[in-house]
C-alpha cells in the first residue's frame, strides 16, 4: 500500500517533532516516554505511547475513535431501522422459512408411506 504525498509529509512532520529521534540506547532508557525498540539487526528508541489520528469518519456505522486524556476508546454506533415491529417482523421471517421447510418434508414423507401402503 503506498501512501499519497499528503500523508507522507505529515508523517515526515510528525517524525521530526519526536523527541526520541537520534536517541541511543541509555538516553533511552531514562527518558520518560520512550521505549527501546529492539529486533533482528535493530535497535533505536521510540515513543511508547502512538497515537492515531483519523481525518474522516467510516461509513456505514464502524468504530469512530476518540481521544480521551491520551487513551483511545472505541465506541461503535449502530443505527436502527424501522423499530419494534420490524424487527419481530425479521426474526418471525427467518424463524418460519426452516419451519415451512420441515413441513413440506414431513407432508411428502406421508405422501411416500401412503404410496407404499396402497401396493400392498
Amino acid at each position: 500500500m503506498s501512501l499519497t504525498r499528503s500523508r507522507k509529509r505529515s508523517y515526515s512532520r510528525h517524525a521530526k517533532k519526536s523527541h526520541c529521534k537520534g536517541k541511543r540506547a541509555a538516553s533511552c532508557r531514562h527518558a520518560s516516554g520512550c521505549k527501546l525498540a529492539s529486533g533482528r539487526k535493530r535497535s533505536f528508541c521510540r515513543k511508547s505511547r502512538n497515537v492515531h489520528t483519523r481525518r474522516f469518519k467510516l461509513k456505514g456505522g464502524g468504530c469512530e475513535l476518540t481521544h480521551t486524556g491520551g487513551k483511545r476508546t472505541h465506541t461503535r454506533r449502530r443505527k436502527r431501522r424501522g423499530g419494534v415491529l420490524a424487527g419481530v417482523l425479521q426474526s418471525a421471517r427467518t424463524a418460519l422459512l426452516p419451519f415451512l421447510l420441515y413441513k413440506g418434508q414431513k407432508r411428502q414423507q406421508r405422501r411416500v408411506r401412503r404410496r407404499t401402503k396402497r401396493r400392498r
